[in-house]
C-alpha cells in the first residue's frame, strides 16, 4: 500500500503534497541599533536547508541616505553565512553618509523537503 499525503483547495487542485518544500519557520532575534555581527546558534536548523529573512527598522528620522526630506533610501543589510546549527550575520561597514545602522528583528527557519 501507498503512502502521502495531499492537500486540496476547493476546485480540488493540489496544494501540497510530499513532493513540495516547506519553509517552517523557527525563530526569530532582534537586532540592535549600531549592532553589525552576531550568530543564531539551533538545533532545528540541522533538519533542513537554513533560511533568514532580515527586516530592518523603517525610519524618517536620518539614518541614512536620503532625500533630504527625511526619507531613508538605503542602510546596510546583512550578509548571512549558513553552517550546521548556526547562522552567522554581518552587516556591511557603514558608510560616510550612513549615520547609523538601524535596529531591526531577523526571521530564521528551515525548508523541509530538499
Amino acid at each position: 500500500m501507498q503512502f502521502g499525503l495531499q492537500t486540496f483547495d476547493a476546485n480540488g487542485n493540489i496544494m501540497l503534497d510530499t513532493t513540495s518544500i516547506v519553509g517552517i519557520l523557527i525563530g526569530k532575534v532582534t537586532v540592535a541599533e549600531n549592532q553589525m555581527t552576531g550568530i543564531i546558534t539551533d538545533a532545528k536548523l540541522a533538519h533542513g536547508k537554513p533560511f533568514a529573512v532580515p527586516f530592518i527598522a523603517f525610519t524618517t528620522t536620518a539614518l541614512g541616505v536620503g532625500n533630504g526630506r527625511g526619507t531613508l533610501i538605503t542602510s546596510s543589510q546583512p550578509v548571512f553565512t549558513f553552517g550546521h546549527d548556526t547562522i552567522t550575520w554581518v552587516r556591511p561597514a557603514k558608510t560616510s553618509q550612513e549615520l547609523t545602522a538601524p535596529p531591526g528583528v531577523i526571521y530564521y527557519g528551515v525548508y523541509s523537503g530538499v
